[in-house]
């Protein structure tokens, strides 16, 4: 007896269904008795055909690296640690007391 010939529109629903089974190709082929080479060669054949998708992604602000800082070493041995962005008013303020203390 001939096999019916599949056709590609069937195919297609068939790759579908597997995707959204989330069964591998052979356990939803052996349960429906298909063939499960050509199925897995139909999902190959199908997503090469599948335009990319772009996604869109968030761009953010890298956070500063701990190596970054600036580290100012006072004569009385006290050691102030400055982020990259730094008011300099308050820096200044901060060598200051720091010096004086």
């Amino acid at each position: 007896m001939a096999q019916k010939r599949v056709s590609r529109e069937e195919w297609v629903r068939r790759v579908r269904e597997l995707e959204e089974s989330g069964e591998t190709a052979a356990a939803f082929a052996r349960r429906r008795r298909w063939n499960a080479k050509s199925l897995t060669w139909w999902r190959w054949k199908l997503g090469q055909e599948t335009p990319p998708e772009f996604v869109e992604l968030a761009v953010t602000e890298p956070e500063p690296l701990a190596d970054e800082r600036l580290e100012v070493v006072l004569v009385n041995g006290r050691v102030i640690r400055v982020p990259p962005q730094f008011d300099r008013d308050d820096l200044a303020t901060v060598l200051a007391v720091a010096e004086d203390a």
